[in-house]
């Protein structure tokens, strides 16, 4: 696992290293979650939650980005329970096998 104190920061590690996921919120003071959601879905093929007072903001882009949007404050059994079943989810997805 690894923490970011800002967007900046977390776009960096998104560049730098292949994660199985992302989590993070829409809001990180001045800075918006939307450029680290972005940054996961252009450089990776992951899960992305978003985990946030402000989803319904989130929910205005044009599209949404994120796989899960879950309102805070969150329950973190809930946050690892939909984190194993994306993770599993994707896991399948890339071990099919060609028809």
């Amino acid at each position: 696992m690894t923490t970011c104190t800002s967007a900046e920061d977390a776009i960096r590690e998104i560049e730098r290293v292949a994660f199985d996921g992302v989590v993070t919120d829409w809001r990180l003071g001045r800075e918006r979650g939307r450029a680290i959601v972005e940054a996961a879905k252009a450089r990776l093929t992951v899960p992305v939650v978003v985990v946030s007072g402000y989803v319904a903001e989130a929910f205005q882009a044009a599209e949404p980005l994120a796989d899960i949007y879950l309102e805070k404050p969150a329950d973190p059994r809930e946050l690892v329970q939909i984190l194993h079943t994306v993770l599993q989810a994707k896991a399948i997805r890339n071990h099919k096998l060609p028809a």
